[in-house]
Order: structure tokens, then sequence, then C-alpha cells
């Protein structure tokens, strides 16, 4: 069976639940919208867990703010993200294409992602932003939450890449 797309595949299920059923975050599993095939565990696996590893530009620092604490029940996290050139020169970012303005991912206390931000369809022309020395350029990002991914109680970290730049940031959540 076919993945259905990620809208489509939301659930409640609890993050437990979900890495019994061989299902993590992209192409989350529901009743008629999985498989239980070796194929398609692994293939959800590395849709969430192929995260790969982001170079800062050189003199550009991220950071991503985020609210100490969020409920359980979620279904939006309202953060800040922003990259700051630090250097002495102007630098340009470059993306490649406007989807990649901001991406990330959600880890749990042990660093298994639990959610990423689910891929959109997007034009194929990258994108630049030049910074002077000294600027920061910084905007509002939702985080859209699929419904039980968050469990009360726990710790949580939210990787971000903004402009391409990494940046971390950790929250806990209550009910």
């Amino acid at each position: 069976m076919a993945f259905r797309p990620l809208a489509v595949c939301l659930h409640s299920l609890r993050p437990a639940a979900r890495a019994a059923a061989g299902c993590l975050a992209i192409g989350l599993s529901l009743p008629g919208c999985s498989s239980s095939s070796p194929e398609t565990a692994a293939a959800t696996k590395s849709a969430v867990a192929d995260w790969p590893a982001a170079t800062p530009a050189d003199g550009v620092a991220a950071k991503i703010a985020a609210p100490a604490t969020v409920s359980a029940d979620a279904a939006l996290i309202a953060v800040t993200a922003a990259v700051t050139n630090t250097g002495t020169a102007s630098v340009l970012l470059r993306i490649p294409t406007p989807c990649d303005r901001n991406d990330w991912r959600l880890l749990d206390a042990a660093g298994t992602p639990v959610m990423r931000k689910h891929p959109v369809t997007c034009v194929q022309q990258s994108v630049t932003m030049g910074l002077a020395a000294g600027e920061t350029f910084s905007e509002p990002v939702t985080i859209e939450l699929a419904p039980g991914v968050l469990e009360s109680g726990r710790k949580y970290t939210l990787e971000d890449r903004f402009w391409g730049q990494p940046a971390v940031t950790t929250f806990n959540t209550s009910r």
C-alpha cells in the first residue's frame, strides 16, 4: 500500500504507540493509511531520520525562540526564527527553494525524531538574501503539530534551519 499525504495520515497516537507500529512522524500510520511491510517501515523511518547536517555560513548565527512550556494538546507552536550576521562584512545566504526558508524537526528527550515539517511542492528556484554586517533578520514561524505528537511532562528539542542556518531550542510540555 502506498503512503497517503501526511495531512491525511495525521493521528492521535502517542509517540510510543507510533514507534511500536513502526511509524515515525512522516508517513504516520492510520487504519487504511499504513502497511506493515518492512519496506514501508524503513521508508517511514528514513523520511524522519533524513536530516543532513547543516553547515552554518561563516559569520552567521541562527536562533529560534520558542515558549519554555507548550501544552501537550497544542496544535501549533509560535516561534521566532532569526539569522544574524556576526561578521564585519556583508554575507549572502542562499537556499535551494523558497520553501527551504524554514525547515524543522522535533525530537524527544532521547533524541529520537517524532515529527518533521511536512514536505511541500515548491518552485525549484534558489533564493538569496543579503545581510549587512551586524544585521539581523527575523520572522515569526508557526510549527504545525500532528495531534498527539506531544506527551505531557516531557522535554522536546526543536531543531530548525532558518535560511539554511542551524538553530536549536528546547521546551517542556504540560497538560
